[in-house]
């Protein structure tokens, strides 16, 4: 745990990173400071100042690797990348750190990736349509799959942007049957022949069992409806047809394997409207 007492305009105040980004922001806030946290720089700058201290060798030289060039915001990031990562990676990641072994943010996220995956025995893929909405005026119509295809690339910028925080892929957030051995999930999209798709993808310490495999199909859905992408699925793209939202499957029946989609007689194929 780093703790950083934040000495602002209205006093200070202590925050224990990792922090969710909401939290982080409401202690500046509360400290005085408007500035969002990806902003605040490790050093003093202006009107505020930072006192920041670790309870190990790993918080001293995750804070080293970000003080540099980084901020508030990259040493949050740092801190949750360690704790969120799986108890059977944490031990190399740890030595890895303490020896200096990387020298950013984004170094530190793909190594916990990489890790992960030499740690994993099993993998599966998950995948779930995109259900595409137009708006004229007041009026919702379901979009057709055209619609979709045209907004790929800007679909896809905005995932990296929204998710730019991520830095263990969310497997941290499934408390279900089977938790144990997730190491990994990461949401993304995969262009399939019936159209552009939703896809998870997930490293395990060993298969799932069947309950294990229903607990995480669940916990997808869940995330797609209300979870953690409820506001991504908010967000409107004006297009040439008119305002498109984009929203994620979320029921468990919309939820199927690699091998489900092979075994249906043409591929998986879904409305997409």
């Amino acid at each position: 745990m780093i703790k950083v007492k934040i000495y602002g305009p209205k006093g200070p105040r202590v925050a224990k990173l990792p922090l969710d980004k909401s939290s982080l922001g409401r202690e500046l806030e509360l400290a005085g400071i408007n500035t969002p946290a990806a902003f605040v720089p490790l050093s003093r700058a202006g009107e505020w100042n930072m006192e920041i201290s670790g309870t190990n060798d790993v918080d001293g030289h995750l804070f080293k690797m970000c003080f540099a060039d980084g901020s508030l915001e990259s040493l949050n990031q740092a801190a949750a990348a360690v704790k969120g990562a799986h108890k059977l990676v944490q031990p190399a990641l740890k030595q890895r750190i303490i020896s200096d072994r990387y020298h950013s943010v984004e170094e530190l996220k793909t190594a916990v990736s990489e890790l992960s995956i030499l740690a994993s025995a099993a993998r599966e893929a998950y995948y779930f349509p995109l259900q595409a909405e137009l708006r004229i005026g007041g009026e919702c119509l379901e979009a057709e799959e055209n619609v979709l295809f045209a907004l790929e690339d800007r679909l896809r910028e905005s995932f990296a942007v929204y998710t730019r925080e991520d830095s263990i892929g969310y497997a941290n957030s499934y408390f279900g049957p089977g938790r144990g051995k997730l190491l990994f999930a990461k949401w993304g999209f995969e262009e399939l022949q019936e159209g552009l798709y939703g896809r998870v993808n997930i490293l395990l310490t060993e298969p799932l069992t069947e309950a294990e495999d229903q607990g995480i199909r669940e916990w997808i859905g869940e995330q797609n409806r209300e979870g953690l992408w409820e506001a991504f699925a908010r967000q409107g793209y004006n297009t040439d047809f008119g305002e498109v939202t984009v929203r994620f499957g979320g029921s468990v029946d919309e939820i199927q394997t690699q091998a489900e989609m092979d075994e249906m007689e043409g591929g998986y194929v879904q409305s997409m409207g």
